[in-house]
């Protein structure tokens, strides 16, 4: 992999590796790359996008769209931001790291999802568990209110490992 933080990097050479490597390893063929807005920013920036679309910068075409979804490479490129409480250490953290993109094929068959039972305290004020998704509220005096939860718990796993690359890029 080169450094996708250079603005020479060969993104589209690292690119075509992967997708060769997965098409002879599982039989799938690569689709989605999932990565967040800063790993974003070196695609934009990198010097042979802006050669393959000349005039405005794709960056500034980009960013004047506000594109969280763009296609590129033969991949289509989804934008994610979002973050979760981690449970053990109670840290924010992103579901998808800055300098990590996540390429996945398109069939359905390279992963299937878990779901597993969500524990919450129920009306009578007992400890319950059930297979999510789960709703409860809890009702205070003071401030007087009522609280909402929802709670849901689901792992994608995945099936066919080699069909599936998370690379470092910078």
């Amino acid at each position: 992999t080169t450094n996708w933080n250079a603005a020479s990097a060969d993104i589209r050479g690292d690119i075509a590796a992967w997708k060769e490597l997965v098409t002879k390893t599982s039989g799938r063929r690569l689709a989605y790359a999932f990565l967040n807005d800063k790993t974003v920013g070196y695609i934009y920036k990198n010097e042979l996008v802006n050669a393959l679309l000349p005039g405005t910068s794709f960056a500034e075409r980009l960013m004047l769209e506000g594109v969280e979804e763009l296609r590129l490479f033969g991949l289509t490129w989804l934008v994610y931001d979002s973050y979760y409480i981690d449970p053990w250490d109670g840290q924010t953290k992103a579901y998808i790291p800055d300098n990590v993109v996540i390429f996945v094929p398109s069939s359905p068959d390279w992963s299937k999802l878990q779901v597993g039972q969500v524990h919450y305290v129920n009306d009578q004020k007992e400890i319950a568990k059930d297979w999510g998704p789960v709703s409860w509220t809890e009702i205070t005096e003071n401030p007087v209110g009522a609280t909402v939860y929802v709670a849901w718990c689901g792992l994608a796993v995945v099936t066919v490992p080699n069909a599936v690359v998370i690379a470092t890029v910078a």
